[in-house]
């Protein structure tokens, strides 16, 4: 029963780490997927913004969107640096999978959660019977 016990809690702590790594992952990607999607949707209109003479108005009138832009380009910028910036439909896929297998670990956590409930009650009520079992022998040979 003890070694039991001490494997359903050994598997639940391992359950917890993988599910602190996935989330903590999902955390990363999950502004990054927000910035290059601004970013690429808004992109044709920074583009004009750079072409066209009469920069106040068009700014003035497209003032949201620019905003969006620049502060979704600089977060990417601080991100990546020089380095390539990722596929936006590469991480679509990923946070997809991440967010199966984070479904998938509280599942198991529920199932491994729900096990070891049973065996520390079986265990508990053993050891009980066992402990009155040892009073009632330690009381016949006190007589």
């Amino acid at each position: 029963m003890e070694s039991k016990v001490a494997e359903l809690r050994t598997a639940f702590s391992a359950n917890s780490e993988s599910l602190k790594a996935v989330e903590g992952r999902l955390r990363e990607i999950q502004p990054l997927i927000k910035n290059l999607d601004n970013y690429r949707k808004l992109k044709p209109v920074w583009d004009e913004y750079s072409r066209i003479k009469n920069k106040p108005a068009f700014r003035e009138k497209h003032q949201a969107e620019l905003m969006i832009f620049e502060s979704a380009r600089k977060a990417l910028m601080e991100h990546y640096g020089e380095k390539k910036w990722d596929s936006l439909k590469e991480l679509q896929a990923e946070r997809g999978r991440l967010t199966a297998e984070q479904d998938r670990l509280y599942a198991e956590r529920e199932r491994i959660k729900k096990q070891l409930k049973e065996v520390e009650t079986v265990k508990g009520n053993v050891d009980r019977i066992l402990g009155n079992q040892n009073q009632d022998i330690e009381r016949a040979v006190i007589k």
